[in-house]
């Protein structure tokens, strides 16, 4: 499983570390954890890291250039943020078509069309986050699932700098 963005509090990794904490020995899978980015929470995430016995299983990847590529052969995506505006890094992990897991704030179950595109988690919520996760571990998604490929669809129909083009031209067309 991954996880990108910027190593802050609004972020929720510290929940993000409790809950797949919880959730792998809940379901005793084999599955790790890629945190992939750089700010402020790193020794707070490193310590976190070492207090759950999750050394071997869980890292904090640093910053990547071009991190959504590894997006491509992730198990699931985990967005556990506590705000967010309108997520690139989700664009990105619904076009690599990986099974995604994020917090209901912002313009995120928009995104995900409210659930059909991506599991939903209020913010905040431990056992909530810990119990998509297990299920997502379970279940053991792949990119023919029908959420995943709704997904794909969404973000190759409606969020490509195409579509924003035609989009601005017919605003502007409506103005003139």
């Amino acid at each position: 499983m991954i996880a990108i963005g910027r190593l802050s509090p609004e972020k929720g990794f510290t929940l993000l570390l409790d809950a797949f904490a919880r959730a792998r020995t809940q379901i005793k899978a084999q599955y790790q954890l890629l945190i992939v980015g750089e700010g402020s929470d790193r020794n707070v995430l490193c310590d976190r890291i070492a207090a759950l016995g999750l050394t071997n299983v869980a890292r904090l990847g640093g910053y990547v250039d071009g991190a959504d590529r590894l997006l491509e052969r992730a198990a699931g995506f985990v967005m556990s943020s506590v705000t967010e505006g309108m997520p690139l890094v989700l664009l990105e992990a619904m076009q690599w078509r990986a099974p995604i897991l994020a917090t209901s704030v912002g313009a995120i179950p928009e995104l995900l069309d409210y659930g059909a595109r991506g599991r939903l988690v209020p913010p905040n919520n431990l056992a909530a986050l810990t119990h998509a996760m297990q299920t997502m571990m379970e279940e053991g998604l792949h990119s023919n699932d029908a959420s995943v490929a709704a997904a794909a669809t969404a973000v190759s129909e409606r969020y490509t700098s195409a579509r924003m083009a035609d989009d601005y031209f017919s605003v502007y067309g409506a103005i003139a």
